[in-house]
């Protein structure tokens, strides 16, 4: 007897507001780590080195808006977009969904060969992107903080609360653990697309993704 050919059905998932705030924070990341970096460790102030950190200031202050601007939309997706955008999809809420989670985890600590996949994002990773985004807020609000701290409008206060050094301290750390993070997901995401060839990876280009009939309908039933 011939074995039964699983058919397998494309699923919309990733609206574009959820891939375009996607690209733009990652691309913003770079880009304020690198001026955040030189910003830290000067130019010498020889030969036009004033002008070009000036320059790094301007790009770093356009680009955190452009990030804040990102951050602040996908946030508002969370209560505005489709079910796999929802805030549900990364607070995992129901049972169903926290037995995702540890299947996920047995699989990321290699206790099951494949990954028990998920039409929008595994439970284990929407956890992970909520903690992120809690990050995200925090680092906006000490960058603004800093940026504002010689001025006494804006919430320059928290840096009379919490002290110039160790707001800017928490400002720097979290530059690296978004930068570690990245690391891991991109390792994370190559693992699950190989293992559940959904098309996860081109997902985030043109918001589909393959999932086999049947447990597409056992999800939705």
């Amino acid at each position: 007897m011939s074995a039964r050919v699983k058919r397998r059905v494309e699923v919309y998932v990733w609206e574009p507001v959820v891939r375009w705030c996607h690209w733009i924070i990652v691309v913003c990341i770079f880009v304020l780590a690198i001026t955040g970096y030189l910003i830290g460790n000067p130019i010498p102030l020889t030969q036009g080195g004033e002008l070009a950190m000036g320059r790094m200031r301007l790009i770093h202050s356009v680009t955190a808006l452009v990030f804040a601007t990102a951050v602040l939309l996908r946030l508002v997706w969370l209560f505005v977009g489709n079910q796999y955008a929802n805030w549900r999809g990364l607070i995992p809420v129901s049972p169903q969904r926290r037995k995702n989670a540890f299947e996920t985890l047995k699989f990321y600590l290699f206790l099951r060969l494949k990954s028990p996949g998920s039409v929008g994002h595994n439970a284990l990773a929407g956890m992970a992107y909520a903690a992120v985004y809690i990050l995200f807020v925090i680092e906006i609000i000490t960058g603004y903080a800093l940026y504002t701290m010689s001025s006494t409008e804006g919430i320059g206060w928290i840096i009379r609360v919490f002290g110039a050094q160790e707001v800017r301290f928490v400002h720097h750390l979290l530059t690296w653990v978004f930068l570690m993070f990245f690391v891991h997901h991109v390792y994370s995401v190559f693992l699950c697309a190989m293992s559940e060839r959904d098309g996860l990876v081109e997902a985030m280009f043109d918001g589909y993704k393959f999932k086999e009939e049947e447990k597409l309908e056992a999800r939705e039933g």
